[in-house]
């Protein structure tokens, strides 16, 4: 329970409050049933992004009545907000250009700071994806992954901005990184970093499986599908796939979606992203339920987890589930998870069908790189929740206020 002068508050975009609920709803349960009153603050009004659409969907509504809502409309109604009180702040929105007066505003509150970083995930090289994109998309990336982040540096080491005072890590690999060099480990030591100290917890998916004791199940087969607009719809000056090319993938995705029924006779189910166009998606894929808001509860109860390059198969790993990462001319960067961690894939293009005998010998080939990814992404320490670790962390804060 809090203190009256003290508060826990989650800062981000509203209009992507849906998606970060959905991913972080298992800790702010666990946040909330600590601390009882947690708040979420909207930026939307604040930064310089030209997208305003704070519309928070329905399901997410119900979800979202058990926090409270502050939406600032100027700075003063902002900086309110933290007035006489102790705020442990956790950041959940992004270090980019669009996002800089925040910065500016949060060195003027009296807040801890915190970020959880604790999905597992694996990145790709935003600066190499780019290259292929127009001249303008690829300065923009650049400046917010190259420069902005090196800025903050700068900035917090002036004491102009706020650092992070803890960034919770499922990643056993980055602090093994800044302690194999004598610079990187003194400027660590010495908290020149943007992040003043780095914890290593679980994975929130190692965690929820371990604590909800889930059973895996072998009803379905699901298919995370990619919006291949999605990406066009923000970046404004890409061009949409027009009405042939849609057809033209989803013909292919029909008929190989139509291969594994027949191979694994089991229902297909379709699990897309919050953001995504459900509409369209389900238009393409008739014979099959498009779900949102239920990735996860899909992937625990399939035998088979279809993507193109999804993140969330981490879940699917973590359960050793079979999986096939498609690829499609109509979907750039689909390889990450599959070139790293030595996964099956299957280009929709060039498919022609498969044998049942041929395709369960290459979804039982177990490697040592997911060996590795699992243990290093995701099972920090077998003892303690990562949630635990961040909950007493954040005791310690306040505490040391």
């Amino acid at each position: 329970m809090l203190k009256k002068n003290q508060q826990i508050s989650i800062i981000t975009s509203f209009t992507y409050l849906h998606v970060h609920l959905t991913t972080h709803e298992f800790f702010y349960k666990k946040l909330k049933k600590k601390y009882k009153i947690i708040s979420f603050i909207n930026i939307d009004n604040l930064n310089f992004s030209s997208i305003k659409n704070s519309r928070i969907p329905t399901q997410i509504i119900k979800k979202m009545k058990n926090y409270k809502l502050i939406n600032p409309k100027t700075n003063k109604e902002f900086l309110n907000h933290f007035k006489n009180k102790k705020t442990i702040l956790i950041n959940a929105f992004s270090r980019h250009f669009i996002n800089f007066k925040i910065f500016f505003l949060l060195k003027k509150t009296r807040c801890k700071h915190i970020m959880i970083s604790n999905l597992g995930n694996l990145q790709g090289s935003f600066i190499k994806n780019a290259r292929k994109d127009s001249l303008e998309n690829f300065i923009k990336i650049y400046i917010n992954n190259k420069i902005i982040p090196k800025l903050l540096i700068i900035l917090g080491n002036l004491n102009i901005i706020p650092k992070i005072d803890i960034r919770f890590y499922s990643n056993k690999l980055i602090l093994k990184k800044i302690f194999s060099s004598k610079i990187t480990k003194f400027l660590y030591e010495n908290k020149f970093f943007y992040t003043k100290k780095i914890i290593e917890v679980n994975s929130k998916i190692y965690d929820e499986l371990v604590e909800k004791k889930i059973k895996s199940k072998n009803k379905y087969i699901t298919l995370i599908d990619q919006d291949i607009n999605y990406r066009h719809l923000i970046e404004k000056n890409k061009k949409f796939y027009d009405k042939s090319e849609l057809a033209e993938h989803y013909n292919r995705l029909n008929y190989f979606l139509s291969s594994m029924k027949k191979i694994f006779k089991k229902p297909i189910k379709v699990a897309i992203h919050p953001s995504y166009n459900q509409e369209v998606i389900t238009k393409y894929l008739r014979k099959y339920k498009v779900i949102k808001y239920k990735t996860y509860d899909l992937i625990n109860d399939s035998e088979l987890v279809i993507n193109f390059g999804s993140s969330t198969i981490a879940h699917a790993l973590l359960l050793n589930k079979k999986i096939i990462t498609l690829t499609s001319k109509f979907v750039p960067n689909s390889e990450i998870y599959s070139k790293k961690l030595d996964l099956f894939k299957i280009n929709i293009f060039s498919f022609k069908g498969i044998t049942k005998k041929k395709l369960l010998q290459n979804l039982g080939f177990k490697n040592i790189k997911l060996k590795n990814y699992i243990n290093n992404y995701h099972i920090i320490d077998k003892t303690i929740p990562g949630y635990k670790k961040i909950l007493d962390n954040i005791d310690i804060l306040f505490k040391n206020f």
